[in-house]
């Protein structure tokens, strides 16, 4: 009996499991997301130039903002995104973003990513994120808060990659 009763308890934990937060972290723990976008029939310059106008439609218009090192074929830009919150409340992350093509494809990595969270009409804080992970440590409202911001994150940033893979698929 213990034993279907384990069973049942683990079926309706499922759901829960099944929808735990995502988040890359690095050793450093650091948010970190990197891949490669496969891509045929084009050559290096031409993912170039693909990467470079998927940076400016959807990461960052301003092409001052584009850091590029022609010879390594890579290009990187800053973004930032608001995270929905009730209106007393301010929350936004930024992020580096990073394509560069090779013979494969385009390659990206996402990192530097920072929360800037605070209430209007005050000094917003910046939390890098490294700090931000470290919340999840933490236990009681902390953790629930930290860990809503970081499925945030993560759904944003899982987002922008889909945007990049089916465009550079074009």
């Amino acid at each position: 009996m213990s034993d279907l009763r384990s069973i049942l308890i683990f079926l309706l934990l499922l759901p829960a499991i099944s929808l735990a937060q995502t988040i890359h972290v690095n050793k450093e723990g650091e948010i970190n997301y990197k891949g490669v976008i496969g891509m045929q029939g084009e050559s290096k310059n031409d993912f170039y130039q693909k990467a470079k106008n998927i940076l400016l439609t959807y990461v960052n218009p301003n092409a001052d903002s584009l850091i590029e090192k022609k010879e390594k074929q890579e290009i990187r830009t800053s973004g930032e995104v608001n995270i929905s919150t009730s209106y007393q409340s301010i929350r936004k992350f930024r992020f580096q973003m990073k394509l560069q093509s090779n013979e494969q494809g385009i390659g990206y990595e996402i990192d530097n990513v920072q929360l800037i969270a605070g209430e209007r009409g005050k000094k917003p804080k910046t939390i890098p994120s490294p700090a931000l992970v470290k919340g999840m440590e933490e236990s009681g409202t902390v953790a629930k808060e930290t860990e809503k911001t970081l499925n945030a994150i993560d759904m944003h940033i899982q987002k922008l990659i889909a945007v990049i893979q089916s465009q550079a698929s074009k």
